[in-house]
């Protein structure tokens, strides 16, 4: 990934969707693409957002592939509608600003001995998300053959269960009926391809519109009325009828607890009253943050953008400070080095002179005096063992500078996405509102990104990588503003 600027956005610019359950290798095929370690790309903006990231994957001819890297549906730390409602989100200001979505690469791991429900849940959302009409523009890609592809056993069973998926209607069999392309994630060849795959059918065939767009723009439909999101919320009904039922009974026990004096199991039932009322809640707010038209999660969605993109930059300048104190603390190691090359040469310089006073005093002509090998290797090993020792912390300072540029480079390319999604959701948001400080913001927001997103190579200097750095407060305050 090469230290590239961006300018403004290209009409050949495509985003691709990759998508999967958790732990699927969702960031190592990215992480393989894009020449990085995982561990980078896997914790780039997750912690600002519902997990959905952004990568920039420069294709053959220099064709810019946004990568858009989102979490599963069956994410520990965040509901299916938090992770809905960001992907929606995404595609529709994609398809408002005109941007071309290639494609959705889902990843499986072949190793499952079965198809999870959560693997079944993400399926089917996938085919909601997406619709019939785009169902030839996903590859369906297996990950983990290496740790088959060893063990003859093992290998068949993959294969089998790789028949399984390609024959049940409701794990691939549908989307492959509808044109969907199966590949074996196996090295970096095998992601490329799935890549190209998307991208020559594009160039051939022209873009796509998926499901969710068309109902979110098109059809002006609410989140919780599109064919996912009633996917994402199949079986609230049934949960809440559930509860609810177990709340009435829980309450009649708990009340002839009390009648009867037995404080202990009212106590115990208080507890699970409690517990049962917390899941309604939980069902209830669910459903509430699903009761959304586009305009409503523009608003929303478009200061949350503005604040992540804020904290990125901000992450951009704490990375600089680090660089920074990485270059001063090699600086000082090569001065140690140096002045221990100079400490050697004096103490040599001075044994040498001791030897020959020493010699002139005792009448000897030459010759070596006793003890001068001894000496001799005495200051060299101790030099070698310090020349060691710095050398050893060099290469760490050295490594750490490499990774915060890696690191630096990711957020970079992250930014000019942050910025189209902050600025066109607050512009549009704006105008729908009649917010005249919200559309100024917007303004000016999507006109930064745009700025930036053409991807010219020519190297970053030091000083351009200080521009259109923002702090947090003047981010927020520019979405914030109602003048």
């Amino acid at each position: 990934m090469g230290n590239y600027e961006f300018s403004k956005i290209r009409s050949s610019d495509l985003i691709i969707l990759v998508m999967g359950i958790t732990g699927a290798g969702k960031s190592s095929l990215i992480s393989q693409l894009l020449n990085e370690e995982v561990d980078i790309i896997g914790h780039n903006l997750t912690s600002y957002t519902s997990g959905v990231d952004f990568f920039m994957f420069e294709h053959a001819g220099g064709r810019r592939v946004f990568l858009m890297d989102t979490p599963g549906f069956d994410d520990t730390y965040r509901s299916n509608a938090e992770v809905l409602r960001d992907i929606a989100f995404i595609l529709a200001q994609v398809y408002r600003h005109k941007l071309s979505v290639a494609g959705v690469i889902y990843m499986h791991r072949i190793t499952d001995n079965r198809v999870s429900g959560s693997s079944v849940k993400n399926l089917e959302v996938l085919r909601k998300l997406c619709g019939p009409d785009a169902f030839s523009r996903i590859v369906l890609t297996t990950s983990m053959w290496d740790s088959v592809s060893q063990d003859p056993v093992l290998l068949q069973d993959a294969l089998n269960r790789e028949n399984q998926l390609k024959t049940t209607a409701n794990f691939w069999g549908l989307l492959l009926r509808g044109g969907s392309l199966v590949m074996r994630w196996t090295d970096k060849r095998s992601a490329v391809s799935a890549v190209s795959h998307l991208v020559d059918l594009h160039d051939r065939r022209g873009s796509i519109v998926l499901k969710i767009q068309r109902e979110l723009v098109e059809d002006g439909i609410t989140l919780d009325d599109t064919e996912s999101g009633r996917a994402v919320q199949d079986g609230f009904a049934e949960a809440r009828a559930k509860y609810q039922a177990d709340l009435r009974d829980l309450s009649s026990q708990f009340r002839e607890a009390m009648k009867e004096g037995n404080n202990e199991i009212a106590v115990k039932l208080r507890e699970v009253l409690d517990e049962t009322k917390r899941h309604l809640e939980v069902i209830n707010s669910v459903q509430a943050t699903m009761k959304t038209d586009l305009d409503s999660l523009i608003r929303d969605k478009a200061q949350e953008y503005s604040k992540v993109l804020a904290q990125v930059q901000e992450d951009r300048r704490l990375m600089k400070e680090s660089m920074r104190q990485y270059q001063e603390d090699r600086e000082r190691l090569a001065e140690e080095e140096k002045a221990n090359r100079e400490l050697l040469e004096e103490a040599r310089r001075e044994r040498e002179f001791e030897r020959l006073s020493l010699a002139e005093t005792l009448s000897v002509s030459s010759g070596t005096l006793m003890g001068d090998d001894e000496m001799e290797h005495e200051l060299q090993k101790q030099f070698e063992e310090e020349q060691s020792e710095l050398k050893e912390n060099q290469e760490y300072i050295d490594k750490q500078i490499r990774r915060e540029r890696r690191k630096m480079l990711v957020k970079k390319n992250s930014v000019p996405m942050l910025s189209i999604l902050a600025g066109i959701g607050t512009a549009v948001g704006g105008g729908v509102l009649l917010n005249p400080g919200l559309v100024v913001a917007g303004v000016g927001l999507m006109a930064s990104g745009a700025s930036k997103l053409d991807f010219s190579k020519k190297p970053k200097t030091e000083e351009d990588d200080d521009d259109g750095l923002y702090t947090i407060e003047s981010m927020i305050s520019m979405a914030e503003s109602v003048d």
